[in-house]
């Protein structure tokens, strides 16, 4: 199949406008259960359409025109909303309905700006309310220091303390070591931690930047030597697998004696981290 045989979308759903008219035409919504000793001829979703319309006449029944244009309706609504590149939101009569979404089942979510997807069968879980068995196509978060802080001599974790955003609550402010903040993995898979690390008069030496996972080094980042006291934007970046509710903490390794990290004000800009779930 070549990308110049893609066929043409749909742009209505057929008998969108049926209408009455002397008697005649329109359509029928299809029900589910059979239409059998109820209606003669109707169709349903149980029978389709009942051999009585497939009996020669005189005895049979002709085929309703109401049936056949709710039926081909229903079908190409589908048809025309996927057409458009659209999709669908949880809904949980339809769940309940049909045993629950597949594994690999993808819908939008309810604010409409981005996907859940089900990693389990027979998921009736509520995606947009912490329902379990769903992760997100996309979720991230980003963090930092609102004013100058003093780190010593060694290892020393970098103080983050205000979020700038964090839709799917990845930042937890008293999570990790001293309980001054770190981001928790809400979803067992890969997580991007990046960010940077400004020192406006760094004392000469070896620096390096570090990801702690659960207390413990999880990957370091870049190490490099420091020659003079000229201002140093240090940054990190690592990809590290955590399982629901590993925390990650950024620690820098810094020559002896104290430093500054950031500046006076604010330090968005300037001593940040930021978290992004890349998928399991």
């Amino acid at each position: 199949m070549q990308l110049s045989s893609a066929p043409n979308k749909i742009v209505e759903a057929f008998a969108i406008n049926a209408a009455p008219s002397g008697g005649y035409g329109g359509k029928r919504t299809i029900p589910v259960p059979s239409q059998t000793g109820i209606t003669p001829g109707a169709a349903s979703y149980n029978d389709g359409f009942p051999p009585l319309t497939m009996t020669p006449l005189p005895g049979g029944v002709v085929m309703s025109g109401l049936d056949m244009n709710g039926i081909l309706n229903e079908a190409t609504a589908i048809d025309w909303w996927m057409s458009a590149g659209a999709t669908f939101q949880f809904d949980s009569v339809f769940a309940a309905a049909v045993g629950g979404y597949p594994k690999g089942a993808r819908l939008l979510n309810a604010a409409g700006t981005g996907f859940w997807t089900s990693i389990i069968d027979n998921n009736s879980n509520n995606p947009d309310t912490g329902g379990v068995g769903w992760v997100p196509d996309r979720a991230f978060a980003s963090v930092y220091s609102s004013a100058q802080q003093t780190l010593g001599s060694n290892l020393q974790k970098v103080n983050f303390n205000t979020v700038e955003f964090d839709a799917f609550n990845l930042w937890n402010q008293t999570a990790g070591i001293g309980g001054t903040g770190g981001f928790v993995a809400k979803w067992a898979g890969a997580y991007r931690i990046s960010g940077a690390v400004y020192y406006p008069s760094p004392q000469p030496g070896l620096y390096a930047s570090q990801v702690w996972k659960n207390g413990s080094q999880g990957k370091q980042s870049i190490q490099f030597p420091q020659v003079s006291s000229v201002s140093l934007s240090f940054p990190f970046d690592v990809i590290i697998y955590c399982a629901i509710g590993d925390y990650l903490e950024v620690y820098v390794n810094i020559p002896a004696g104290s430093n500054l990290v950031g500046q006076v004000g604010s330090n968005e800009n300037l001593v940040y981290a930021q978290a992004e779930y890349l998928g399991g």
